[in-house]
């Protein structure tokens, strides 16, 4: 076998196990709560724990869900972990009784 084409199947190799790892990542999310100072943070990971990170913040009122599937799988795909949460006093994190009242 010339080294071209030894070569060229290490590479294919490498990039089929890429793609498998990928394909893991593509699919892997993660979903959790934290308590800190009594407040619940409901959350959700897609991707590898070791990758560079992006949170997702939604706006007011909004919770984790607003945020795509598709789009936290395919940052995720392109090598990022994605975190997406719900604020206090959304969807599944803790909800404060109004302390003014």
């Amino acid at each position: 076998m010339t080294s071209d084409r030894l070569h060229s199947n290490r590479s294919d190799e490498a990039r089929a196990a890429r793609r498998a790892t990928m394909a893991r990542t593509f699919f892997l999310k993660l979903h959790a709560a934290d308590r800190a100072n009594g407040i619940q943070i409901e959350y959700e990971e897609f991707g590898e724990r070791s990758a560079p990170a992006i949170l997702l913040i939604m706006g007011l009122g909004g919770q984790l869900i607003h945020w795509p599937d598709d789009l936290c799988r395919s940052l995720a795909g392109a090598g990022y972990r994605v975190i997406r949460y719900d604020n206090r006093d959304v969807g599944l994190s803790s909800k404060l009784d109004d302390a003014a009242g």
